[in-house]
């Protein structure tokens, strides 16, 4: 049992976070459907007494939360948050040297998918999946809060500064002429074919998601059926890297199963 990791995700509820529990030394949920599941308070606190796991706080459009990911050794990417005065009150040093700054998601952002080596530099901006949280532990190494800074709830962190959403609303998926890919009778199985389309952020992998979406309706597929495919089977490591929300598929669909 550590008694810190413990009370760190314990104090994250209180603010307001929504608490995913951890494998041991590790940034993979422990259990099934971590994205919907909500943890009350007594089972956080059962769990992490009795086992030494970690846990992260889930972000993305449920929550609310983003966090920018900063590699610590980057001048460039240093220089870039100074100048958009993106800075958190709560900022969580990581073991590679980067720093977790947690920002609100505000309504004026339309793009929802999470950005690795976001314009080239070394910002991961993270609007899916969970981060790891203060007093967890990776290969020894613990995550803690960065000098002068502290937890706050979720209504005391600042939003996204304006000048960073605005780049980032320019790279949403554009609605496109809805073509056909391939014909029906191309694609006798329209499943497998999806399966051997990738998607890899900074290689246009987008394009991946929208192809699957539209062969999946040539197919004459439902939107509930193609959504039930991609989430469950297509958005899978190593194929799509990193993997899409939910949100964002159903993004996908709607856009792409309108009306023709």
């Amino acid at each position: 049992m550590n008694d810190f990791t413990r009370e760190a995700a314990l104090l994250a509820h209180d603010l307001g976070y929504r608490v995913v529990l951890m494998v041991e030394n590790s940034k993979r949920p422990m259990m099934a459907g971590w994205q919907e599941k909500v943890m009350e308070r007594g089972q956080i606190d059962f769990w992490l007494r009795r086992y030494p796991l970690n846990y992260g706080i889930l972000i993305g459009e449920r929550t609310g939360v983003a966090v920018l990911d900063k590699d610590g050794r980057s001048a460039a990417t240093s220089a870039f948050l100074k100048q958009h005065k993106a800075s958190s009150p709560m900022e969580v040093l990581t073991p590679n040297l980067g720093v977790h700054g947690y920002f609100r998601i505000p309504t004026t952002l339309r793009e929802k998918r999470t950005k690795i080596k976001w314009l080239g530099l070394g910002l991961d901006v993270k609007l899916s999946g969970c981060a790891v949280g203060r007093g967890s532990a990776v290969n020894g190494r613990t995550y803690r809060l960065k000098a002068g800074k502290k937890m706050v709830a979720i209504n005391d962190l600042p939003d996204i500064p304006d000048g960073i959403i605005t780049m980032l609303n320019k790279t949403i998926i554009k609605t496109i002429n809805p073509v056909r890919f391939e014909s029906r009778s191309q694609i006798r199985d329209p499943k497998a074919y999806c399966l051997k389309v990738e998607s890899h952020q900074g290689f246009n992998g987008s394009s991946g998601l929208v192809r699957c979406v539209c062969v999946c309706r040539d197919a004459a597929m439902s939107s509930q059926e193609t959504f039930d495919f991609l989430v469950s089977e297509w958005n899978r490591p190593p194929r799509v890297s990193p993997m899409w929300s939910t949100e964002e598929i159903a993004y996908a669909i709607r856009r792409h199963f309108q009306p023709r």
